[in-house]
């Protein structure tokens, strides 16, 4: 009797520990009020040399986005890749990258990738490139009702996303401002 209340006891206090830690990561989105604002996505129309097929159409739009607020964003020529990798800290992608910028790797979890909308897949892979492209650093800053300033956010803080079709050009304004 006294081995079964132990062994639950350890049982439920693993069962805790591993709540808590699955909420804490950064795989943890929350989207506020998207409704049918979702972001389409499509085919893209060139390829990456070093980079998954299946983020090409991610690469294609986060160029698109620069040139259209001014900058000459080529991920080719700054040879960025791409994979997708078990990631085990809990996060959702990473970003490395040398000292002088001239190796950009983004890693993008496998498991968070197929659970993810198509909004916070962009979401991912522009914050990714905001690392490794932009050298954009954490920004944790949020507006007075809670949502997320910039999609440079950590997971860390107490903000809220809101990244949808509808605040897409809001955040990517955000994202290349100090480009």
């Amino acid at each position: 009797m006294k081995l079964s209340k132990a062994l639950n006891r350890i049982l439920c206090f693993t069962a805790s520990v591993f709540l808590i830690m699955s909420c804490s990561d950064e795989n943890q989105f929350s989207e506020v009020g998207n409704g049918d604002n979702t972001i389409i996505i499509g085919e893209a129309t060139k390829s990456y040399p070093g980079v998954d097929q299946r983020l090409w159409p991610y690469f294609e739009r986060f160029e698109k986005a620069g040139k259209e607020r001014g900058y000459n964003t080529d991920l080719i020529e700054a040879e960025v890749t791409g994979s997708f990798e078990d990631i085990e800290n809990g996060a959702a992608g990473s970003c490395s990258y040398n000292s002088n910028h001239t190796f950009h790797h983004i890693r993008v979890d496998n498991d968070t990738w197929n659970s993810l909308t198509t909004n916070f897949r962009e979401f991912i892979i522009f914050h990714e490139l905001g690392h490794c492209y932009l050298h954009r650093e954490h920004d944790e800053e949020a507006h007075n009702n809670g949502i997320c300033q910039s999609i440079m956010r950590s997971g860390l803080g107490q903000c809220r996303d809101n990244y949808h079709a509808g605040t897409r050009e809001t955040y990517l304004d955000e994202l290349f401002d100090d480009f």
